[in-house]
This record gives C-alpha cells, structure tokens and sequence, in this order.
C-alpha cells in the first residue's frame, strides 16, 4: 500500500478527542500507512482551541500531548507560503 498524506485539520483533531475515536486513526498512523501533513500554524491553532474551558469535560491533557507527540514522530512539517484572507477557516 502507498502511504497517504493527510492533512487532518483543528475540527477534526477536536472531534476524534471528543467522541474517543482516536484509536482508529492511531492504527493508520502507527503502522505508517499514513503520513501526517501540519504547519506550525495548524499546531497552534489546534493548541489554542484544545485549551479552551468548554472542552475541559471531553479529555484530558495526555490526549492532547499524545496527538501532538504523534505530529513528532510520524509527521512533516511543511512551511506555509501564502496568506489567503477569503474565509476564517
């Protein structure tokens, strides 16, 4: 099989840290099927709504650090070279 690279955004990481549905991702990334896509922007942005109070009752602290552990070890980090205003997302 090729690996896939992917680009998964902030929505997306929130969403699999609420419904707990992480693990089945966790299987494509680990067995390297998957490439992970992000910019320090995306990090930042995910950092930044993962933080926010009203997510507090939905996960703990370690499962932010474990996604951004895997953005280390079995991600690329790609440079952003445009600035596109049309939309906030």
């Amino acid at each position: 099989m090729i690996n896939k690279k992917i680009i998964l955004d902030t929505n997306l990481w929130i969403s699999f840290l609420i419904t707990k549905k992480f693990t089945q991702i966790d299987q494509l990334i680990e067995s390297k099927k998957i490439t992970l896509i992000f910019s320090d922007e995306l990090i930042a942005e995910f950092i930044d709504v993962a933080k926010r109070p009203k997510f507090e009752k939905y996960f703990f602290k370690k499962d932010i650090e474990k996604i951004l552990s895997y953005f280390d070890e079995f991600g690329k980090l790609i440079k952003v070279k445009s600035d596109i205003q049309f939309c906030r997302d």
